[in-house]
């Protein structure tokens, strides 16, 4: 789309639900794929068109941020625990989250605007929002497009005072955090010092990925690694143990059931299992309560965050949408807890045994930068991060400026020595990272390997089609789908019979469902993939991969309030939409056959060659 510069000084950025009027404006459409004429851009679907340039741009900033000097000194090293370890790796803002907190997608809108306000000479915004919160927050990351009165609706309220009461109460709800932490606690076991002592393989992993009922019969069964504990216990030469993540809040009653269960599970198994999780001594509460106090220090040296955002102009236009993350790492209950996790690891790892190769689910969680971090320094041995499921474009926990691999001492990123990864295009996409590029292994699909068991068939769809809908973690993305199935089944010229199945972590709300209520199901996942003729789910779904692996016809919606978490974008495997008119010509378009081949994405051999090769090269 070309536009004359010198008619489009002015953009009006509308974050509305409603449609806008006609303007001689430059309009960006914040929440929307639909272009409505040549003088609008969809700012979901310009990011979408320049995906490599903002993914790059983002994780340059998050950089840059680390990097800045305060006081002769880089923010990552102002944030040292000890000479070997920088507290930066476990703030929120290095995590990269992908929650339904996180405001990533916020921030490649943020990108996303200054390059087109740069393609097209705007000099001047106009902020359309239905609410007055995301107008002031916008205001702030386009504070030198926007007229000066609206800067001074958020100066204003960041007073000197305001500052200084959220620091006191971030220090109260983190002193709480640490007292409720340790009443819960009481249930986890100590760290034994076994530093004496030699293995040749750990593993770690989260505790909700093992099968209980298994466990409590003595038997080892967990969604992330498939058949590889059966492939290790015939190496009785290789000395195993198994680590498992606890997932949740501390809770004394569940740890004390998970307790339980591990003792059944090492009356009957070989290789020990444990949880790496560790009553808190008064050593490491101590050494947490002072790292602490030196974040909150350093909280005050940075002024919040005011002199360490100056470092680059996209990281001053995406900072407003980070200072929560920031202030809570840095002096909220975030900081106590990670601080705690960190002393918690570097004990555990200074006692466990010299461990010759450390094999664990990579996620970017912040136990894993704890512990690569502690490894490195008390350990000699090697790390194998394993990227258990799909690797997607727009999840940047597993993506880097490659300049991090190359940056010195506590600069430099906390990395394995190899990451595994399940699938041909994963692989591809980590190794574009020339840093990282020969530490990246194709290994077999773990969790997938039940797939390379199914025998393809030829399925007559019905005369009204079963359609299973799916539903996503994050409740923003089903507003979007169901408002987008209601709209296309209007439109559909066939009818169709609807099951519903609700996400395990969110349920849909009554408005949601609308007039779908009645068809939620409770049936297995396994169950009505079987009979569904076709599939309809979002884009951050796993549940797409299952079925567009299965073969059975996916339809995808895209969230314009998020990104495109997909790992099939920009391929044919799925059908991807973005309105309700696509979706229904999508529906009207599957076949009256349903031919179900296995689609050719992971690495599936049920022999393990790769995984077998890896476990003899220890």
């Amino acid at each position: 789309m070309t536009i004359e510069d010198s008619a489009k000084k002015t953009a009006i950025i509308w974050h509305r639900e409603d449609s806008p009027p006609k303007s001689d404006h430059l309009v960006l459409l914040w929440n929307s794929f639909e272009q409505i004429d040549e003088r609008s851009i969809s700012v979901p679907r310009f990011i979408e068109d320049h995906d490599i340039e903002i993914r790059r741009r983002l994780l340059a900033g998050i950089r840059d941020v680390k990097l800045a000097r305060v006081d002769g000194k880089s923010v990552a090293q102002h944030l040292s625990i000890d000479e070997h370890t920088s507290y930066w790796w476990l703030t929120l803002f290095a995590l990269k989250r992908w929650t339904g907190s996180s405001n990533i997608p916020l921030a490649c809108k943020v990108i996303a605007a200054h390059m087109i306000f740069q393609q097209h000479n705007i000099s001047h915004v106009e902020l359309q929002c239905d609410s007055d919160k995301d107008r002031v927050l916008l205001a702030r990351c386009f504070s030198s497009f926007v007229q000066p009165e609206a800067q001074y609706r958020f100066r204003g309220a960041i007073t000197r005072g305001v500052f200084f009461l959220t620091f006191f109460t971030g220090i109260l709800r983190a002193f709480g955090s640490l007292l409720k932490y340790c009443i819960n606690a009481r249930s986890v076991l100590s760290a034994i010092d076994r530093a004496s002592e030699s293995r040749d393989l750990i593993f770690v992993d989260f505790l909700a990925g093992i099968d209980n009922e298994m466990m409590q019969a003595g038997h080892f069964v967990s969604t992330y690694w498939g058949e590889l504990p059966s492939l290790v216990s015939k190496h009785d030469s290789l000395s195993t143990e198994w680590l498992h993540v606890f997932p949740k809040n501390i809770d004394a009653k569940e740890i004390s059931s998970a307790n339980r269960n591990l003792e059944l599970l090492n009356q009957h198994n070989p290789n020990g299992h444990s949880m790496l999780l560790f009553k808190p001594n008064v050593s490491v509460i101590g050494s947490s309560i002072q790292t602490y106090f030196r974040l909150a220090r350093q909280y005050l040296r940075f002024s919040g965050a005011a002199r360490i955002t100056s470092t680059s102009d996209d990281v001053k236009s995406i900072w407003p949408l980070f200072e929560h993350e920031w202030r809570e790492s840095l002096i909220g209950s975030t900081a106590i807890r990670h601080a705690l996790l960190h002393h918690s690891i570097d004990q555990f790892v200074m006692r466990m045994p010299k461990t010759s190769t450390v094999v664990y689910l990579m996620e970017n969680q912040p136990w894993e930068s704890a512990f690569v971090q502690s490894f490195r320094k008390h350990q000699t041995g090697r790390l194998i991060g394993v990227a258990h499921s799909t690797v997607r474009f727009w999840d940047i926990r597993y993506f880097q400026d490659e300049r991090e691999h190359s940056d010195d001492g506590l600069e430099r990123i906390p990395y394995p020595d190899l990451v595994v990864t399940n699938a041909q295009e994963a692989f591809e996409m980590l190794r574009e990272n020339a840093a990282v590029a020969e530490k990246v292994f194709l290994g077999e699909a773990l969790r997938y390997g039940y797939l390379n068991h199914f025998s393809n068939e030829t399925k007559k769809l019905s005369t009204e089609k079963r359609i299973l809908i799916l539903g996503d973690f994050l409740p923003t993305a089903n507003d979007v789908l169901m408002r987008l199935v209601g709209d296309a089944l209007v439109q559909a010229k066939e009818q169709f019979v609807l099951d519903i199945r609700q996400h395990p972590v969110c349920s849909f709300s009554e408005q949601q469902l609308g007039e779908f209520v009645s068809r939620v199901t409770t049936d297995s996942l396994q169950d009505l993939l079987t009979k569904a003729d076709a599939i309809i789910t979002t884009s951050s779904s796993s549940s797409a991969v299952e079925s567009i692996m299965l073969g059975i016809p996916t339809i995808i919606v895209v969230d314009p309030l998020s990104l495109n978490y997909s790992p099939f974008r920009k391929t044919n495997r799925g059908t991807f939409v973005t309105t309700a008119t696509e979706l229904s010509v999508a529906l009207d378009g599957l076949p009256s056959h349903s031919v179900r081949t296995a689609a050719d994405y992971f690495c599936l051999d049920d022999q393990y060659p790769r995984w077998k090769g890896l476990i003899r090269s220890n």
